[in-house]
C-alpha cells in the first residue's frame, strides 16, 4: 500500500501539472497556422537585398490562395524548439558592461505578423508597409521586455542598440519602440516569459525563415499549393519543416505526456496489486479465524460485529500502509520538481486525493472477504479445522 501510495502520488501530480500545461495560453492562436521552413542558399542569393526580395516575394504569391487569411514569417517561430538571442542597450541608460547588458530575443519578422499569429499589440502600433520594405530602424517589443528592463516607463519613443557582435554595439542607429506586445511562450507552455524584440525583415535579415500561413480550414491541406508557389519562383528550394501550430503544440507537451501515462499505468498496476494483496491477506485471515468466528456467532456475537471486527484488522493495515506512503511519497516527490509546472511536489490536494481513492479500494478488498465470513454458519465453522 505504501508503494502503491507513492506511484499514485507522483501519478496525481504529474496529471495536475499536465492539465495545467495544457490550459496555459501560449500568446498565440495556435489553430489554422501552417508553418515551413525556406532556406536560401548563400550562393545563388548572396546579397541581403534578394534574399529580403524573394520571401516578400513568396509571401505576396502565398497570400492569394483560395482558403489563405493572411501570410508571414520569422526566423525563430515559437514551440520550434529554436531561438536567438543578444545584448541591447537602452539608448539614455548609462554604459554597462558587456555581462551586465540586457539580453533579448531576436525574432525578425514579416508583414501582416502579429495579425497572421494572433499576438495582440498592447500599446503603440505594429510595423507600416514602408518599415517593411526599407530600413527605419523600428522594433516592437514584448510586454516581458518592459517588465524586466523598462518597467514604471513608457517604451513607446525609446530607443535600443542590438549588440550586432561579441564586441561591438550599433549605436550609429538605434531603433525606436514602436509598439508593445502580448507575451509569447517560445519554448512551450511550460517557458517562463522572456523579453523579444521583433524587427521587421528589412532591418535584421536572415537566409533561413519559417513561412507562417493562417487559413480558414485544415492548415495541411494547403500544403501543395503553397509548394507550387515556391516551385514557381524557385524549383530548386525544397520545403521543409512542414507541420501545423496545433502540432507543434502537441509535440511541445508530449514530454509531459509520456510522463503522465507511464506513472499512470505502473500507478493502475500497484492499485490493482493491493487490492488483490489486501483481498488475500484479508480471505486467508478470515480463513484461518473461521473456527473462532464460528465460536463468536454460537456465543451470541451478531453478523455486524463479525462484520466489525474483520474491517477492523483491514483498516489497520490500510492506515500502516497509508502513514507509510506519506512519508515515502513526500521524499521522493521532491525529485519531480523539473517535471511539474504550476503544482508543488507536496500539493495537498493530489494527496489527499490519492489516499480518498486508496482508502477507498482498500474497503471494498476488506469488505468483500468480511461480507464472506458474516455467512459462515456457526456449526460449519465450529468444525472448522
Amino acid at each position: 500500500m505504501g508503494l502503491a501510495l507513492v506511484l499514485l502520488a507522483g501519478s496525481g501530480l504529474v496529471i495536475r501539472s499536465f492539465i495545467r500545461l495544457v490550459g496555459v495560453d501560449p500568446g498565440f492562436d495556435t489553430h489554422h497556422l501552417l508553418t515551413f521552413q525556406v532556406g536560401l542558399p548563400r550562393s545563388k542569393y548572396p546579397k541581403d537585398q534578394a534574399q529580403a526580395a524573394f520571401f516578400q516575394n513568396l509571401l505576396a504569391k502565398i497570400s492569394q490562395l483560395p482558403g489563405v487569411r493572411s501570410a508571414s514569417m520569422e526566423n525563430y517561430p515559437p514551440l520550434t524548439g529554436l531561438g536567438a538571442a543578444t545584448g541591447v542597450r537602452i539608448v539614455g541608460r548609462p554604459d554597462a558592461g558587456h555581462a551586465d547588458l540586457p539580453v533579448s530575443g531576436v525574432r525578425v519578422v514579416g508583414p501582416d505578423y502579429f495579425r497572421t499569429m494572433g499576438i495582440p499589440i498592447l500599446a503603440g502600433r505594429s510595423f507600416s508597409a514602408a518599415e517593411l520594405n526599407e530600413v527605419r530602424h523600428v522594433v516592437v517589443v514584448n510586454q516581458a521586455f518592459v517588465d524586466k528592463y523598462l518597467s514604471n516607463e513608457n517604451p513607446l519613443g525609446k530607443k535600443i542598440s542590438i549588440y550586432m557582435h561579441a564586441d561591438k554595439v550599433d549605436e550609429a542607429d538605434p531603433s525606436e519602440i514602436i509598439g508593445v506586445s502580448g507575451v509569447v511562450r517560445q519554448m512551450g507552455p511550460g517557458e517562463e516569459a522572456k523579453p523579444n524584440v521583433y524587427w521587421p525583415m528589412p532591418e535584421l535579415v536572415y537566409s533561413r525563415m519559417t513561412v507562417l500561413i493562417r487559413t480558414s480550414n485544415d492548415p495541411l491541406a494547403l500544403v501543395p499549393a503553397a509548394r507550387r508557389e515556391l516551385r514557381k519562383i524557385d524549383p530548386e528550394l525544397p520545403m521543409a519543416s512542414i507541420a501545423s501550430m496545433d502540432q507543434l503544440l502537441s509535440d511541445s507537451l508530449s514530454r509531459s505526456r509520456f510522463v503522465m501515462f507511464v506513472l499512470g499505468v505502473f500507478a493502475g498496476i500497484a492499485l490493482l496489486l493491493t487490492a488483490v494483496g489486501i483481498y488475500g491477506v484479508i480471505a486467508y485471515s478470515v480463513a484461518q479465524r473461521t473456527h473462532e468466528i464460528g465460536v463468536r456467532m454460537a456465543l451470541g456475537a451478531q453478523r455486524s460485529n463479525v462484520l466489525g471486527l474483520v474491517l477492523a484488522q483491514g483498516t489497520r493495515l490500510t492506515l500502516s500502509g497509508i502513514t507509510i506512503g506519506i512519508v515515502a511519497a513526500l521524499g521522493l516527490t521532491r525529485l519531480m520538481g523539473s517535471l511539474l509546472y504550476g503544482v508543488s511536489t507536496t500539493d495537498p490536494l493530489t494527496f489527499a486525493a490519492v489516499i480518498l481513492i486508496l482508502a477507498a479500494v482498500s474497503f471494498l478488498a476488506n469488505y468483500v472477504p468480511a461480507r464472506h465470513a458474516t455467512r459462515v454458519s456457526p456449526v460449519v465453522a465450529l468444525r472448522y479445522e
